[in-house]
């Protein structure tokens, strides 16, 4: 009896370690296949977030290439339109000193005794016609279209170029007005509105553009000619205006209006719109 109660009870202690064992081993291949899945799901969650970091950097990067790209192709198209408006604009230099041919007949006569001889004087007025030297002088000033480059070039190149501009066309408009017989023509003119555009562009030539009068005029346009040059060279090469040349260009500006002003009241007047 005590053998078989002693078998028993050792029976029933291999019967625990054994469920014991079988339960720990159990529970060991259970947490071993859970831990392997997680690590399983990190690592596709990594490779995943990897994937994704690298398909975010392409895209950053096309799109960073994208507007580098774009902003290089647009700084090119703007240069190559500022030099388009710079040859534009010096092709209207040379066609309007083709045009200087009022301001040469100008600067020959005297002006106060022709102005009051014009109106009674048909054989002067066609004389005058003919010392102008030049034809088809408004189509040609109405087909340079320099306006459409202004905001492709420097404000002193365009303050130079609307001086020389100005005394052209301002001569013709004074030799138009003795060629037609308007009386007293000279009178129309505003001659110190005249000067203070060549003394805007050639302020160290004061003196003497203030000593002379209207007709001294075509004696200064070869030098605002070459300033046109100047101010094209330093835009080839892509130097900027400074202050004191961004302040020169103003001054001429303010002074190139006045004359508009002048022009467009003398074609409102009743003596010259009823001849021009």
């Amino acid at each position: 009896m005590a053998i078989a109660l002693a078998l028993c009870g050792i029976f029933a202690f291999g019967v625990r370690v054994w469920l014991k064992t079988f339960i720990e081993s159990r529970v060991k291949v259970t947490v071993d296949i859970q831990t392997e899945e997680i690590r399983s799901q990190l690592r596709n969650s990594e490779e995943r977030l990897k994937s994704n970091l690298r398909n975010r950097e392409a895209e950053i990067s096309v799109l960073r290439d994208g507007a580098l790209s774009g902003r290089a192709s647009r700084a090119a198209q703007i240069d190559k339109r500022r030099l388009e408006a710079v040859d534009h604009l010096w092709d209207a230099v040379l066609k309007l000193s083709s045009l200087q041919g009022p301001a040469l007949t100008l600067s020959m006569l005297k002006l106060d005794a022709v102005a009051k001889e014009v109106p009674e004087n048909e054989n002067l007025r066609e004389m005058l016609e003919m010392m102008m030297l030049v034809k088809d002088f408004e189509e040609t000033i109405s087909g340079l279209r320099a306006e459409v480059e202004r905001p492709y070039v420097e404000e002193p190149l365009w303050s130079a170029y609307s001086a020389y501009s100005s005394v052209i066309i301002g001569s013709w408009a004074i030799m138009k007005m003795l060629t037609i017989g308007i009386k007293d023509a000279n009178q129309f003119v505003k001659l110190d509105h005249m000067k203070n555009v060549l003394k805007a562009a050639l302020p160290h030539r004061a003196k003497v553009i203030d000593e002379g009068d209207v007709t001294s005029h075509y004696h200064f346009l070869d030098e605002i000619k070459q300033n046109i040059l100047v101010e094209i060279k330093r835009e080839l090469d892509g130097e900027r205006a400074d202050g004191e040349a961004l302040k020169k260009a103003a001054t001429i500006m303010d002074a190139v209006k006045k004359v508009e002003r002048d022009a467009s009241e003398i074609s409102n007047t009743p003596a010259s719109s009823e001849k021009f």
